[in-house]
């Protein structure tokens, strides 16, 4: 009986310890959106600008929502709603936590185009520098970069 007890012993401090490093993960991970979503972003034209937060569906994830897009940029996108309407729509959601300040697995939404919609969407952040969006489908990619609004 006391083998017993020693594995039960060693068994709950392992499983203690395990849940810890999960929590501390967890914390870490909601930093990083945190200093990714206290500011909107802008692109380096100005066409749009975007802020990163978690989704309304799943605050685990992140999404971009529209603050404001220029006529070209609606054009460009072949965004599906119409310009009073542009303000918060989603348009990249599912963005999953990676290593880092790394985000990927998201994909544009609230488009017209067949081909922005199937492309994959990836974010990484370099603190106090510019956030890059990769979007990329088969041998199609395309990057944003954003840089932090001034207001």
């Amino acid at each position: 009986m006391p083998h017993l007890r020693k594995f039960r012993n060693c068994f709950c401090a392992l499983l203690l310890l395990a849940m810890a490093s999960v929590s501390t993960v967890a914390r870490a991970e909601g930093m990083k959106a945190a200093k990714i979503n206290d500011t909107a972003w802008t692109t380096e034209d100005d066409s749009i600008s975007v802020v990163f937060k978690p989704c309304r569906e799943n605050a685990e994830m992140l999404c971009g929502y529209l603050k404001t897009a220029s006529p070209e940029a609606v054009k460009r996108f072949g965004l599906s709603a119409p310009p009073e309407k542009l303000g918060g729509l989603c348009i990249i959601e599912g963005l999953r936590p990676e290593s880092g300040s790394r985000f990927s697995g998201g994909r544009f939404v609230n488009t017209q185009d067949d081909n922005v919609r199937a492309a994959r969407v990836s974010l990484q952040h370099a603190p106090g520098a510019s956030l890059k969006v990769v979007a990329a489908r088969w041998i199609f990619s395309r990057t944003l970069l954003f840089k932090p609004n001034p207001y």
